[in-house]
């Protein structure tokens, strides 16, 4: 409901067919206007809080990688992780998406040590994925496909 006294979002579409707003007022204020963000404040210097750049300043190969634990993770939900006794072989670098198994690797933000094993739930068509959304900083890599898994990491 759109009345006084009420914060609003507002997202106007172009065409009903496409989702993609052409404009957003949220809060009042213009966030997009014909297809245009607008930046009301600029860029922030986040050097000036001893905030730098993120940089990976070492490498992981193939070979690294060593996919042998009997546990991995199971991804109950979203937010709810617990251990799982892996049943299928993980010696290969590519796994099929008949199943919800996918290799996992945690890299130190250092790159000086890794843990690589299995996660059961996240998806069945990922073949490559690397983050660094962490507090940690530190780096997960998940895929389907150790080689598509390290080029991620290095894009």
């Amino acid at each position: 409901m759109i009345a006084p006294g009420r914060v609003a979002h507002l997202n106007i579409l172009e065409d009903i067919h496409n989702p993609l707003p052409s404009s957003v007022i949220a809060k009042g204020k213009w966030i997009v206007r014909d297809g245009e963000h607008i930046d009301e404040f600029g860029e922030f210097d986040w050097s000036n809080y001893g905030i730098e750049p993120y940089r990976i300043d070492w490498d992981i190969t193939e070979e690294d990688l060593s996919f042998s634990m009997a546990m991995g993770i199971e991804m109950m939900n979203s937010v709810i992780l617990k251990p799982y006794q892996i049943p299928i072989e993980s010696t290969n670098k590519v796994l099929s998406t008949n199943h919800d198994e996918s290799f996992f690797v945690m890299i130190d933000k250092s790159g000086k040590w890794h843990i690589a094993t299995m996660i059961k739930g996240f998806a069945t068509h990922v073949s490559g994925f690397a983050s660094s959304f962490s507090n940690t900083g530190d780096v997960i890599l998940i895929g389907k496909n150790v080689t598509d898994m390290v080029s991620a990491l290095e894009r």
